[in-house]
């Protein structure tokens, strides 16, 4: 784990590269890393960075399934003891990740409050997956009090207008130039899709299945061996 700050009182902690296949979250780090005089109240993170150097997802197992299960040596179960102190006192927690799934970026919360909405008012896109009990019970961001996974695309990631997106962000935190709330779609995520299940192939991300009477998330990211991906029943238009 590398973590490196400008300022001594840093109010934003970005995580990147809990999987160490997911090399967006490298050129996050490695820009801020570049520019960090102009970012005081950040705190970098690269969280998995054995993963990293062998360019696979974990070590021993999936860090952002881990946090907060205390017992057990593995690597990613001494990486998460050793993170959760570093993002405790952040006022925001930015968790970058790619996804094979198709979809250009979704924010993810495990909760909602005051300070989640920030966040979210700067994400450019209307939909939100917000994660039930248990889902996110041993995610990174189900451990703090205003963490949102940024969920993007590892094609679109590769594009200009991904790092863009993340600059602003929080270009835009450290201001504290929030915008005005909107509609967005929430989908409550609330269980995982089984491997038995069919679906067809013309389904999308967030799209209605008629057949389950769900919403699917994350559908066929190639990383799941033992699901499909996610899914809702519920969705609410919220202003958020």
């Amino acid at each position: 784990m590398k973590i490196i700050s400008s300022g001594k009182k840093p109010t934003i902690a970005i995580v990147c590269c809990q999987h160490g296949d997911e090399i967006f979250g490298l050129e996050v780090f490695k820009y801020f890393a570049r520019h960090l005089s102009s970012y005081p109240a950040v705190k970098l993170i690269l969280a998995n960075e054995e993963a990293v150097a062998r360019k696979t997802r974990f070590i021993d197992e999936d860090l952002n399934r881990v946090f907060n299960m205390s017992k057990g040596e593995a690597h990613e179960r001494r990486l998460a003891r050793q993170i959760l102190p570093e993002i405790a006192k952040s006022t925001y927690v930015l968790d970058i990740h790619t996804t094979t799934s198709d979809l250009r970026m979704t924010p993810i919360i495990t909760t909602l409050n005051a300070k989640i909405r920030k966040i979210l008012r700067l994400c450019p896109f209307p939909e939100v997956a917000y994660m039930q009990p248990p889902l996110g019970n041993h995610a990174l961001i189900g451990q703090v009090t205003a963490g949102v996974s940024l969920e993007f695309n590892e094609k679109y990631a590769k594009t200009p207008e991904a790092l863009e997106m993340v600059i602003k962000i929080v270009d835009d935190l450290q201001k504290k130039s929030f915008s005005h709330s909107q509609k967005r779609k929430v989908y409550f995520i609330d269980r995982a899709i089984p491997l038995e299940i069919k679906i067809k192939k013309e389904y999308r991300n967030f799209q209605y299945i008629p057949e389950q009477k769900i919403f699917p998330f994350l559908l066929r990211e190639k990383s799941y061996t033992t699901i499909q991906g996610f899914a809702a029943k519920v969705v609410k238009e919220m202003e958020v």
